[in-house]
């Protein structure tokens, strides 16, 4: 097998390694919408879904490093540079999210609805999550899922791509595939976009993959710690 996986060809690397990453979740994502769609009911996330998707997770990482090293990679080709600096502008990442989805969501839905017309109806394609999990399965679930999200989007999809293509198509492509596996959220897809741009801009800028993965573990921790805390779902 493993003189199988250093003579696949470039592209049967990158179709085999994306398959690994994203095939599950675009399918259960998808699977979410429909549900959701569907039925109105609201999701409850538990420790055990948590668990399971962990464990997915772990386990695409490790087949995924496993067959990039037998390819010739090594921590070299990965871009994460851990300091006070990069450290910084992740927390300073997390803020401008926030600050973007105000300024660019809403604050014109607000504006919209107050002038022109009401939006607050679209607040039913919002879809309604459960927070049934301890501290533990919170924190796990941001950092595990930060790390994996991060390099298999912009650690390796991002970067393959722009070798053999263009900056601009990879940043495209890397952005479509984000929104993909989160179109479970409905209209909160929208927030998901402009956090995408907002993060892909910055990894273009620094080609440094810590300062996502700190910016997606915050925005997913508070996120999540959020609503446990302020409402008890």
């Amino acid at each position: 097998m493993k003189s199988q996986i250093r003579k696949l060809s470039p592209k049967n690397e990158f179709f085999i390694v994306n398959f690994l990453f994203f095939a599950f979740p675009i399918y259960n994502s998808s699977k979410g919408l429909y549900y959701g769609a569907n039925y109105n009911q609201p999701t409850i996330i538990t420790n055990y879904n948590v668990a399971i998707l962990l464990l997915f997770e772990v386990l695409v990482l490790l087949a995924v490093f496993f067959i990039l090293a037998l390819r010739g990679y090594s921590k070299n080709n990965l871009e994460l540079n851990v300091d006070a600096n990069s450290t910084t502008y992740g927390l300073w990442l997390i803020m401008k999210c926030y600050l973007s989805v105000v300024v660019f969501l809403y604050l014109p839905a607000a504006l919209i609805s107050f002038f022109l017309y009401d939006l607050t109806h679209l607040f039913k394609y919002f879809p309604d999550f459960i927070i049934d999990l301890d501290i533990f399965s919170i924190v796990a679930l941001s950092v595990i899922n930060a790390i994996f999200e991060e390099f298999a989007l912009m650690g390796y999809l991002f970067t393959a791509v722009e070798k053999v293509k263009s900056t601009k198509l990879a940043f495209a492509i890397s952005l479509c595939v984000r929104l993909s596996y989160h179109t479970y959220q409905g209209m909160g897809l929208l927030g998901v976009l402009i956090c995408g741009i907002v993060m892909g801009k910055a990894y273009m800028e620094k080609r440094n993959l810590w300062p996502l993965i700190l910016c997606h573990a915050g925005l997913d921790l508070i996120g999540l710690a959020g609503k446990k805390m302020l409402f008890g779902i």
